[in-house]
């Protein structure tokens, strides 16, 4: 019996701050439009919601989040959210939600007061990158986080620069 060693490209993250959905659904769309491999795409960002806002009203939220991105990824995606203590109420939508989602306790990974912070250190995410993440979702801006190898990563984030 022979054996053989295989290596394999190590996977990356690039994270892009917006402003709205909107301008992450315009930058999925032209990447789409010029066939880019876009992977595992997740896009993060604070739910306008309030402390009074009911289950349902979320629900709806994160129903509408999820067919608009569905729609521009031309593909069903997962979706959910989460109660930061620090920030609020958060979506997650794309290939990361089951992460930010996991149950530990009965409660949401990314919910717990050092969830958030936890799952970028897992991402390797720097420290300083982090912080400066957290305080977009804190002032209501929107992570567009792709998963990549790196050459495409290259290729994706020259595309992000032609659309913006």
């Amino acid at each position: 019996m022979t054996t053989h060693l295989y290596k394999a490209a190590q996977k990356r993250f690039l994270i892009k701050v917006y402003p709205s959905l909107g301008h992450i659904d315009t930058a999925i769309k032209f990447m789409v439009q010029n066939d880019a491999n876009l992977m595992q795409i997740s896009i993060l960002g604070k739910a306008v919601a309030t402390n009074k806002t009911t289950p349902k009203k979320l629900n709806k939220i994160k129903l509408d989040i999820k067919e608009q991105l569905s729609l521009g990824l031309r593909k069903n995606i997962e979706c959910g959210y989460f109660k930061n203590p620090d920030i609020g109420v958060i979506f997650i939508a794309g290939h990361l939600t089951n992460i930010f989602l996991y149950l530990l306790d009965k409660k949401k990974l990314a919910s717990l007061p050092a969830g958030l912070q936890g799952i970028f250190q897992g991402l390797q995410v720097d420290r300083e990158h982090i912080i400066s993440y957290l305080t977009h979702l804190k002032n209501q801006r929107f992570l567009l986080i792709i998963r990549g190898e790196q050459s495409t990563l290259v290729i994706i984030d020259q595309l992000l620069h032609q659309a913006d």
